[in-house]
């Protein structure tokens, strides 16, 4: 199997600031991808405001305020996940100390446009934290990993969103780690959460594990690469998408922070970041990794973006790419859209 990968700018969306950021969220939704939260400056969050973007066209626009006022803090490395016509936002760090935000939840209504905090919660809510990583699969929303008030985790947690009640799960195999990545997809006719890489602190680096949580069983599977096969480097902060459908592709992989900045820089500097795209399959000879070349202009080398896939077809999937941060350290405000095809 082979794939190509063609990256599109949106000239009107990149050409203004009000995208610059990092460390921030988008979800695509009825031809409009939302913007919000991340950080211009580290540690300095940018406004709880939400940008609209719309796919064919590129313009920005500013949605109005919540109703009633109500809306999350600023915050940098939350994560938000769509459910029906609606995503929930968790996580991040914000204030003037950047500690973890409280154990909160938060839904955005996609249509009605307003914010409004999840109330009732039974169970135990997983611990606040910043750089961990969400999906939703069916009616829950898994919480993943990501990095606490100190440390990192590798935690697996569930809200059940009908019944608004959290469970914990069984913890991830490998080092905890932050700058991870979730992504809901189906094995063998079985609902499953992909997780690759991340970053496990001075210990580990950056990883290149590929692991998958399968949820019929409750159990996590660690995959090892058989010799000589083909592997995308060790990445954190990347991109990771679930593919649905019953083909051999089960998600696709892109950009990322390949080596960690320098220790004394820590989240203020900038590391090495990757640009390529890698196709993951899965068939009679088990799970494969297929890099796709990309052919026309290519954006910069990234991580800490936003991504979401948007369109799903026979042989043609798409994702959005939004801002980010580059090796000169730059936050950067451009807006791409991945169009990864299958060849005949």
């Amino acid at each position: 199997m082979s794939y190509k990968a063609t990256w599109q700018r949106l000239p009107t969306a990149s050409a203004t600031g009000a995208l610059t950021r990092s460390s921030h969220c988008v979800q695509a939704y009825q031809g409009t991808a939302y913007v919000f939260a991340g950080e211009l400056k580290p540690r300095d969050p940018v406004p709880s405001t939400i940008l609209g973007v719309a796919l064919d066209t590129g313009a920005v626009a500013q949605l109005p305020a919540s109703a009633g006022g109500k809306e999350p803090a600023p915050r940098v490395g939350p994560t938000w996940s769509k459910y029906r016509e609606g995503v929930y936002l968790f996580g991040g760090r914000g204030g003037p100390s950047m500690e973890p935000m409280d154990a909160e939840l938060w839904r955005w209504d996609l249509d009605a446009k307003h914010w409004e905090e999840v109330q009732g919660m039974k169970g135990v809510v997983p611990e606040g934290r910043s750089y961990h990583a969400a999906a939703v699969l069916g009616d829950d929303l898994y919480i993943h990993a990501g990095c606490p008030t100190t440390g990192r985790l590798s935690t697996l947690d569930k809200y059940h969103i009908p019944s608004a009640t959290w469970s914990s799960l069984a913890p991830a195999p490998g080092p905890p780690r932050g700058g991870t990545v979730l992504a809901p997809s189906t094995l063998a006719g079985k609902p499953v959460l992909l997780r690759f890489g991340g970053f496990g602190g001075p210990e580990f680096g950056e990883l290149r594990d590929l692991a998958y949580y399968d949820v019929p069983s409750c159990a996590w599977v660690s995959v090892e690469p058989k010799p000589g096969q083909a592997w995308p480097e060790a990445r954190s902060v990347h991109g990771l998408v679930g593919l649905p459908g019953a083909g051999p592709e089960l998600a696709l992989l892109f950009m990322g922070e390949g080596t960690p900045a320098p220790a004394h820089l820590g989240h203020s500097g900038a590391g090495n970041f990757l640009s390529d795209v890698w196709v993951l399959t899965h068939g009679a000879d088990g799970f494969g990794w297929h890099e796709a070349p990309s052919a026309g202009e290519v954006p910069q080398g990234r991580g800490w973006f936003a991504s979401d896939g948007f369109e799903f077809g026979d042989g043609e999937w798409k994702a959005i790419v939004s801002g980010g941060l580059n090796e000169k350290n730059e936050r950067m405000g451009d807006v791409w859209v991945l169009t990864v095809t299958k060849d005949a």
